[in-house]
């Protein structure tokens, strides 16, 4: 976790969030890295979960980067995922029919049609290219030397205003006190008292 929270404090990517006016959690939505290169690294909003009110994770990737242009087809399997999760599962037996069932019926669907949409980033319309399914949706654009990719459900993509980050605090103090509230709800005492945590501006 400290490792994470360091990666987005040092990193040389431009970090976009939600505006301030969103009052819902931030939390830090981790990357991907090898030793000390960081390729992408992903911000999230709203409920972790996905079960209450809206949600929007905004991925920012090196445009030189293994991770920076990921194929159309696959960002529209992760759409499908999101759109349809897994069910409750009793076993590995259970998840292992699913995947299987889930890889044939994706293997099937045709080459999703993508279309245009705006997002406002720092004031200013971005066209993006986007893809829906359900009230899930995804959008990707180059932003300069690194691309930007967004996840969302809940709202439409007009909706959706963000701005450069300058600290990523709200985000490190959110997912501090997830981590905490996940483990006091496993029983783990060392994480009682410590949702509010100093030093993460």
């Amino acid at each position: 976790m400290r490792r994470q929270e360091a990666m987005f404090r040092s990193t040389s990517l431009p970090l976009y969030g939600l505006e301030p006016s969103f009052a819902g959690p931030r939390w830090l939505g981790g990357g991907s890295y090898s030793g000390e290169d960081v390729y992408s690294l992903r911000l999230g909003h709203g409920d972790p979960g996905g079960e209450r009110g809206p949600r929007v994770e905004v991925e920012i990737a090196r445009a030189s980067g293994p991770e920076a242009l990921p194929g159309r087809r696959q960002l529209a399997r992760e759409l499908w995922f999101r759109a349809e999760p897994a069910p409750p599962l009793s076993g590995p037996d259970d998840m292992l029919r699913w995947r299987w069932r889930s890889e044939q019926a994706e293997a099937t669907r045709p080459e999703p049609e993508w279309s245009t949409a705006s997002i406002a980033v720092e004031g200013a319309p971005v066209e993006v290219a986007w893809l829906a399914e359900g009230e899930h949706w995804v959008a990707c654009a180059g932003m300069g030397a690194a691309v930007m990719t967004v996840w969302a459900a809940g709202l439409p993509p007009e909706a959706v205003k963000l701005a450069r980050l300058t600290a990523v605090g709200p985000y490190v103090e959110g997912s501090r006190a997830r981590h905490a509230r996940l483990m006091s709800e496993r029983g783990d005492p060392s994480t009682a008292g410590r949702h509010g945590i100093p030093g993460t501006g």
